[in-house]
């Protein structure tokens, strides 16, 4: 199965790169730019901390070497020692003098529980050194510590000074093997050794320096600075462009960061002490590393997620737009008139359904075109019989032609007038040009109408009519308003004596929809005895029908007549009063010839 881009995918992807995919990747910068913002201030916080920690404990741990190394200058024990040892010219005494020595510094080195050595220059002896490191033993000679000491003129007695030279007394062939020292010279005061102890050095082995200069801080470096911003120690792993890097910002007694471009944080502490300065410095990438992994994972987990869906949208438009475009190349058969396709049913289960459908409604829609056609042949017979049918109105109006010929000639009006009325009242029934009326003359025919049941019922009864002259040219159905005022004459009057009175009326009610035409309101409404109201229609009760012999047919036949040209609003609503009157009310549409329907 081959998979393309339809319209239907690409406007559908479209909106999902809009809607989704762009504000999601807006979010993800937005999310990545802060969160490695966060890391990086987080990682500076702890660095910071961790920088000032080292800085207290190194400065803490050379304070208290510089005061362990001038007590014992200061040891009297240690003073005697010392000048007996340079006095003495008997070399027993001088192995006795030296192991006592010895005691005293071991003593001291037993307190500290450090590594280091001490060189004691003496005035009339050689150079007395102590060691309690064995590993080293490639010490550089006398000259030499001489030189890197300080000057006469810079000396003052029992003051401690510290070299910025860690590597001073630590001198290899591999460069590799050189340890850091920490090197303190103490020039006693010359009154109380009398001038025979020139100066006394002392080298201790730090461990926190070691650490430094093995890079035992994975990804971190740490280095130190003297008072001028020279590197005396750095790890072995340090980069190059970071040793260039330098300097540090003091804000009272706490130090800030310092940025070298985009890719380095450096943190930094004064050590007040010696007046050196320890930095701690990182990539802000090996900072931000763990969660560039994450980022990259996520944005392969996104890669594939998109892949993924837009494979699915292709799959799921495929299924669903090819049985759709499959329908409409049948809808175009059907509005071509081909009713005898039937699509097939594939595709997800909702499509299958609109097809389905689709055939169901193809196969009703060619049954119904059958049965119109069936009807069509029907009609054209009913209208073949109809124009046979037309014969017998024809022919009834001949004849009563000819009895009102026959009526002129022996001067019988009342036979004359009760012909042509009932002429009128045949030729407006039976004839073909529409089924609509003006009002006036359908009133005409109902004046005709009344003319011939005055033959019937006598002089007594009385038409009146009310309806104004500007409604004559109202439209309604024929034959309406005759079926009751023959309602009014043969059950309303049956039983009276007296005068019969029929009153028309017509009116024009206005409606709440200001854009339709209004009602037209026809009222029929006769002096006769009455009946009682059906409440469940606008009809005579079946009680009243029965008792009087009279059915409700006509008024029923007007009543649907009306309601299927013009709707279930119209109709006919009927009041009564028995003994009194009864009123019928005729609900039409306020429609003008050009208005009216020609049905």
């Amino acid at each position: 199965m081959k998979l393309k881009f339809n319209r239907l995918s690409l406007r559908f992807l479209r909106n999902f790169a809009l809607l989704i995919m762009i504000p999601v990747f807006v979010f993800g910068l937005f999310i990545n730019f802060y969160y490695n913002k966060y890391l990086i201030e987080q990682a500076e916080l702890q660095m910071s901390r961790t920088v000032d920690t080292m800085a207290e404990n190194l400065n803490s741990q050379i304070k208290n070497l510089s005061i362990l190394s001038s007590a014992l200058v200061h040891n009297s024990a240690f003073i005697k020692t010392i000048k007996a040892y340079n006095l003495s010219t008997d070399p027993k005494d001088d192995y006795y003098l030296l192991e006592e020595i010895d005691h005293l510094i071991s003593n001291m080195f037993l307190y500290t529980n450090k590594i280091g050595t001490i060189y004691a220059y003496l005035a009339d002896k050689p150079v007395y050194v102590y060691r309690n490191y064995p590993i080293v033993n490639n010490l550089p000679a006398v000259p030499l510590l001489a030189e890197t000491t300080m000057h006469e003129d810079k000396v003052h007695e029992n003051l401690v000074y510290i070299d910025d030279d860690l590597f001073s007394l630590y001198q290899t062939r591999n460069t590799e093997l050189q340890k850091p020292l920490l090197v303190l010279s103490i020039y006693p005061d010359s009154f109380e050794y009398e001038r025979l102890l020139e100066k006394l050095v002392f080298a201790f082995q730090l461990d926190l320096l070691d650490n430094i200069q093995k890079g035992s801080f994975g990804d971190y470096h740490l280095y130190i600075t003297d008072k001028d911003q020279q590197i005396i120690l750095a790890d072995r792993n340090m980069p190059e462009q970071l040793r260039a890097i330098t300097g540090i910002q003091k804000h009272g007694n706490a130090s800030q960061p310092q940025h070298s471009g985009d890719r380095w944080l450096i943190t930094g502490q004064n050590i007040p002490f010696t007046g050196w300065n320890i930095y701690y410095a990182a990539e802000k990438q090996v900072i931000s590393a763990p969660f560039t992994r994450i980022k990259q994972l996520f944005n392969l987990g996104i890669a594939i997620i998109v892949f993924l869906f837009i494979w699915y949208s292709l799959l799921f438009f495929h299924n669903m737009v090819t049985p759709v475009n499959a329908l409409i190349s049948k809808m175009h058969l059907v509005k071509n008139g081909d009713y005898t396709v039937a699509a097939e049913a594939t595709g997800p289960e909702e499509i299958q359904n609109l097809v389905l459908s689709f055939n169901t409604m193809i196969a009703e829609v060619k049954q119904l075109t059958e049965e119109r056609e069936t009807n069509e042949k029907e009609r054209s017979r009913l209208e073949q019989e109809a124009l046979q049918y037309q014969i017998n109105p024809h022919f009834i109006a001949n004849t009563l032609n000819s009895i009102r010929l026959m009526a002129i000639m022996n001067k019988d009006d009342h036979i004359k007038d009760m012909t042509a009325s009932l002429m009128r009242l045949i030729n407006d029934s039976f004839r073909s040009n529409g089924s609509c009326i003006r009002l006036d003359e359908e009133l005409q025919n109902i004046t005709g109408y009344i003319h011939i049941m005055k033959v019937r019922f006598g002089n007594r009864i009385e038409l009146i009519d009310h309806t104004p002259a500007n409604l004559a040219d109202r439209q309604l159905l024929k034959m309406l308003i005759q079926p009751i005022v023959e309602n009014s004459i043969v059950h309303g009057f049956s039983e009276m004596k007296g005068r019969c009175t029929i009153e028309i009326s017509a009116e024009l009610k206005q409606i709440a929809d200001e854009e339709q035409p209004g009602k037209l309101l026809i009222t029929i409404r006769d002096n006769g005895k009455g009946c009682s109201i059906d409440p469940n229609s606008p009809f005579p009760s079946s009680q009243s029908r029965n008792a009087r012999g009279f059915t409700s047919l006509g008024l029923q036949n007007v009543h649907k007549r009306i309601i299927l040209h013009y709707g279930n609003e119209f109709g006919l609503t009927m009041n009564s009063t028995i003994g009194k009157e009864t009123s019928v009310i005729i609900a039409l549409p306020n429609l003008t010839a050009l208005e009216a329907p020609d049905v």
